[in-house]
């Protein structure tokens, strides 16, 4: 079910926009975050579920805000996360070894494998993050 939200210039996101259609068919969560901005701009109501919240709650977010980053270490490995993420390598540990996490708006931590794809539409660059479980 398409919804709305805005997308990274700020613009809203109508029901019918293909991405959103398109991602709203995958059963998986899905969050699609803007290159140069690294916010979420569109996400699909499985990551509404995994993260226990609106799928449109999630606009607008940041990687720090949906991963649990509480030292300058976390930072950095999730980082690197996010630079794999965008040259299209399947992310399913930190290069430490340790599981990636995702941390829930109410602080539920849970342990995630992310499969990425870089998009170019209209509006630029974007990455496609499909989660599942660990």
């Amino acid at each position: 079910m398409a919804h709305e939200g805005t997308n990274q210039t700020g613009t809203a996101v109508e029901e019918g926009d293909p991405l959103t259609v398109s991602i709203d068919t995958i059963p998986d969560p899905v969050i699609v975050v803007d290159h140069a901005q690294n916010q979420i701009v569109t996400t699909n109501e499985a990551a509404g579920d995994l993260f226990e919240c609106s799928p449109d709650t999630l606009i607008g977010m940041s990687f720090e805000d949906i991963h649990p980053i509480d030292t300058q270490a976390d930072a950095a490995n999730y980082t690197e996360v996010l630079e794999r993420g965008r040259n299209n390598k399947r992310v399913n540990r930190l290069q430490t070894g340790e599981p990636i996490y995702i941390e829930t708006l109410d602080g539920a931590v849970k342990p995630v494998e992310i499969n990425t794809q870089r998009l170019s539409t209209v509006d630029g660059e974007h990455i496609l993050g499909i989660f599942r479980d660990a």
